[in-house]
């Protein structure tokens, strides 16, 4: 087990891959976390708080991923990683 300290508190995510553990933080980041240790593997800027950045009245949006795409919204903008 391991724990991690991130940019900001966590916004969005966790979202779990083979090859990060992806969480958005409310310091508008992108961290990419090594799965097997916590270890930050990358920290990506966004345009915006992820998840929605608190706009919408029900749950925020969170990331999504699938055919191997991440997709990360960031209040009226949505970034695409793949």
């Amino acid at each position: 087990m391991w724990s991690a300290t991130l940019p900001g508190a966590v916004a969005a995510g966790p979202v779990v891959t083979s090859s990060a553990v992806w969480v958005g933080t409310s310091a508008s980041t992108l961290v990419a976390l090594s799965p097997a240790s916590g270890a930050v593997l990358s920290t990506i800027t966004l345009p915006g708080v992820p998840g929605g950045g608190g706009q919408y009245s029900g749950d925020p949006s969170d990331i999504g991923i699938g055919n191997n795409v991440l997709v990360v919204p960031t209040g009226s903008t949505v970034t695409a990683f793949g």
